[in-house]
């Protein structure tokens, strides 16, 4: 059966996301390494990406709207800044996320302005104070180190998100990273039992759907 003009542009799409992912700086050299020695790689990657020119954001400024109705916001620390990404209304209520002060240093969401955001210099990042507050996003947007495009996350080792995600497991998850770090999936040693799988990835080029397994997860 042939495929529709529309069916067929979405194949060919999605096909140019896979083979740009085979391409990527992170599947070229990372995925012959452990976990624990791929994450330091790709920390130093970063570093390099913001040294040529790829400079650090306060905040991700990725929005999300159903009907015109703001649905999710995450003010975290990626590697890049985008200009398409920097046009938004500042004071409009959103949700940003918090580390509590406590040793397990628990996520939660609280309702604020951008103009709220206060630097925390424990994490280098803007966060909403602890009076404001708390809330449940629709979307929860979040920052990857390494992802796949079916949709694992591999984050900077303090489980934060894992945490939160698995306490909200009907919460869309859009994983935001840049296309250095995306790979077609993930090899199974770096794969966790806690670990929370994405529904939709972006990067400075494309936002598209977690991709079905391509086989039983892990088996690479």
């Amino acid at each position: 059966m042939c495929k529709s003009p529309g069916e067929a542009s979405a194949a060919s799409r999605s096909e140019t996301v896979r083979a740009n992912a085979r391409q990527s700086w992170a599947s070229k050299n990372l995925l012959a390494l452990g976990k624990t020695e791929a994450r330091r790689r790709a920390k130093l990657r970063q570093k390099e990406l913001a040294l040529g020119g790829f400079e650090p954001a306060p905040e991700l400024s990725v929005w999300l709207r159903e009907q015109n109705v703001l649905t999710g916001f995450f003010a975290g620390h990626p590697e890049w800044s985008e200009a398409s990404f920097t046009d938004k209304p500042l004071e409009v209520p959103s949700a940003f996320p918090r580390l509590s002060d406590e040793p397990a240093h628990e996520m939660t969401f609280r309702l604020a302005k951008a103009s709220d955001l206060k630097l925390a210099p424990r994490w280098e990042l803007r966060e909403p104070p602890a009076t404001l507050p708390v809330c449940e996003p629709k979307v929860v947007l979040a920052s990857c180190l390494l992802a796949s495009l079916t949709g694992e996350r591999m984050g900077r080792g303090k489980g934060h998100y894992d945490r939160y995600l698995s306490r909200h497991p009907n919460m869309r998850v859009v994983g935001v990273l840049h296309s250095d770090f995306l790979v077609e999936q993930f090899p199974a040693d770096w794969i966790e039992d806690h670990d929370v799988d994405m529904n939709f990835l972006v990067t400075e080029r494309v936002f598209f759907p977690a991709f079905p397994p391509l086989q039983t997860k892990g088996d690479i």
